[in-house]
């Protein structure tokens, strides 16, 4: 789609020198868009040659042409037409149309059908059946008003019985507990059989307020995970765009599948920038890290805003999730991206590194 902006451009000479030497070198081996460049340079010139007035005065011609045909007949004109109100001139309009246009002609029967029926069945009786109609459409809603209201009741009840099981089985006695006590009287009884530790057992005893036995693993996968982004190409996108099917894979999980859809050399071309995010979702989806940050590294190689930027950040992530083995490459994008105040992903960079110092 950016591509094709493009070569309108360019074919409209509209492109400024930079645009044009970057665009001319992405030209050299692409015989397709070279062909099409030309075929728009042919319409330009078309459209220079004709001139505005002219070009006015041929569209013009062309809407009289048809509207002479008949071709901007409404219904209620046929309807007029089959009650035999209709004006002198709509009238040859509409029959020329029928001997000439099959789907026209039945249009006008199909009008003519309805029209009968009504007449056939009668002005009072139609509104009888019409209010038939309308009242058996209310009962249904109200069916389904007390149906969704015993549903409401029915999964009110079974979360008052699922919160009550819980509750008893938080009250009951614990095995352990009885276990402990047991142990204890029979302790009590039996003061000649206790046991005093022995010295290596003593060692060995976990103390609770040793830092040692507190402290616990950095869990970085989780804080990166949890500030992972999904794309979003609600702008981008149509439905009838290639990346499109592409990102319905995606919604339904088919991951695999979707990957390989993306490696199709017509997709990167036209959706590079999407395509590339996709990809490196998927692939941090799939706990593959490493390549999601080779992938992100190719948008940033590009070096145009503001894909990078979200590039950048995506990356970080990656290399979060790998903490142990990335710690300088984290290190270094953040401290990147936080030179840039007016960075989009600042604050976010900001707290995942006040994240990590308190990790």
């Amino acid at each position: 789609m950016e591509k094709d902006y493009k070569i309108i451009d360019y074919s409209a000479n509209a492109m400024d020198n930079e645009q044009k030497s970057a665009f001319e070198m992405e030209l050299e081996n692409d015989q397709f868009s070279q062909k099409e460049i030309e075929d728009y340079r042919l319409i330009f010139k078309g459209l220079e040659a004709i001139g505005d007035q002219e070009l006015r005065e041929k569209l013009s011609s062309i809407e009289n042409k048809l509207d002479g045909e008949g071709f901007f007949i409404e219904d209620d004109e046929i309807l007029n037409y089959l009650d035999k109100k209709s004006e002198n001139e709509i009238t040859p309009k509409i029959e020329s149309r029928r001997q000439l246009d099959a789907d026209f002609d039945k249009r006008v029967l199909n009008l003519k059908a309805v029209k009968e029926g009504i007449n056939l069945v009668g002005d009072d009786e139609l509104r009888q059946r019409l209010k038939i109609i309308t009242n058996q459409q209310e009962n249904q809603k109200k069916r389904f008003f007390i149906n969704n209201n015993l549903l409401k009741i029915a999964a009110a009840f079974v979360g008052i019985l699922i919160i009550s099981l819980v509750a008893m089985n938080w009250l009951k006695p614990k095995e352990n507990t009885v276990v402990v006590e047991n142990q204890s009287i029979q302790k009590e009884n039996n003061p000649t059989k206790v046991e005093q530790p022995t010295e290596t057992e003593t060692k060995n005893n976990i103390q609770p307020n040793t830092k040692e036995h507190t402290e616990k693993k950095p869990d970085y996968l989780a804080l990166a995970k949890a500030n992972h982004r999904k794309p979003d190409f609600s702008i981008s996108r149509s439905e009838a765009s290639s990346l499109d099917s592409i990102y319905q894979l995606f919604e339904e999980k088919k991951w695999d599948v979707a990957l390989k859809a993306l490696e199709n050399p017509s997709v990167k071309e036209d959706w590079f920038y999407e395509a590339a995010s996709l990809e490196a979702h998927i692939l941090f989806l799939q706990n593959k890290y490493k390549k999601a940050a080779q992938v992100y590294q190719n948008v940033l190689d590009k070096n145009e805003s503001p894909f990078k930027e979200a590039a950048m950040y995506d990356q970080l992530l990656c290399y979060i999730a790998m903490y142990d083995e990335s710690k300088e490459k984290v290190n270094g994008l953040i401290n990147k991206i936080l030179e840039n105040k007016k960075h989009p992903f600042f604050e976010q960079t900001a707290y995942l590194r006040k994240q990590l110092i308190a990790k």
